[in-house]
């Protein structure tokens, strides 16, 4: 996938990119006290220059001249450095999406995979068949961005709209999307089966929370991330 294409792509794939933040928060401590974020880790990486919401590219040309310009103003140290929310693989002729936060759990990260592939797959039709993208501002989706790491999957998010709705509005949305591509792979039992567990249990952030809130114990959140890498989502 070139970089023209790949430009195409990104429009289709940019609204969902907050959803999958919202849905992966998993980072509300940090140094012992909760944040106010779901994902604190999507407000430390967005103060890089190099990072936040994917700029549009009609063109390849106009792709690596901002690439160049994040080179020679020191912003970027290499091309390895680009940080947005999606991207191009520097080395790979592949699209990254790399909003998610880090995964609390296995099947956690195994939703996400099947999600984005769903997506890219239909981002791909789209474009074969020339269905435009629609159309969100810079501004608005890095307003969405934040709004996704603040409140998580248990909170408000701003739709391409502009309006706030419940952030699992705006899920069951992209799971509308992404529906006739996981029927056509065989995921969409799978996936389905993660995300209702998902949803009744909460969010990884969330969950943190709730460990939290037993004893006011940081450790307590500790133990519980220690469990998580050894057990899956109860039914």
């Amino acid at each position: 996938m070139g970089c023209g294409s790949g430009s195409r792509t990104f429009g289709h794939l940019r609204p969902h990119l907050p959803v999958l933040l919202a849905l992966t928060a998993n980072s509300p401590f940090c140094r012992g006290f909760d944040t106010g974020h779901a994902s604190w880790r999507t407000i430390v990486w967005s103060r890089l220059p190099s990072a936040g919401p994917p700029p549009v590219h009609q063109n390849p040309a106009s792709y690596h001249r901002t690439v160049d310009l994040l080179l020679s103003s020191g912003a970027a140290l290499d091309r390895g450095m680009f940080y947005w929310s999606a991207r191009p693989a520097p080395q790979l002729s592949t699209l990254e999406i790399r909003v998610a936060d880090a995964a609390a759990m296995t099947e956690e990260a195994l939703l996400l995979a099947l999600l984005v592939r769903a997506l890219a797959t239909t981002a791909l039709q789209d474009v074969a068949e020339d269905r435009p993208a629609p159309g969100v501002p810079d501004e608005r989706l890095r307003l969405a961005l934040w709004r996704a790491a603040h409140d998580g999957l248990e909170g408000q998010g701003l739709d391409i709209t502009g309006e706030l709705v419940p952030a699992r509005v705006l899920l069951e949305k992209l799971m509308k999307a992404a529906l006739p591509a996981l029927d056509t792979s065989g995921d969409a039992p799978l996936a389905t089966n993660i995300l209702d567990r998902l949803l009744r249990h909460g969010s990884g952030a969330h969950r943190q929370r709730l460990a939290h809130a037993r004893r006011g114990d940081i450790r307590d959140v500790i133990a519980l991330l220690t469990e998580q890498n050894r057990s899956a989502l109860p039914e």
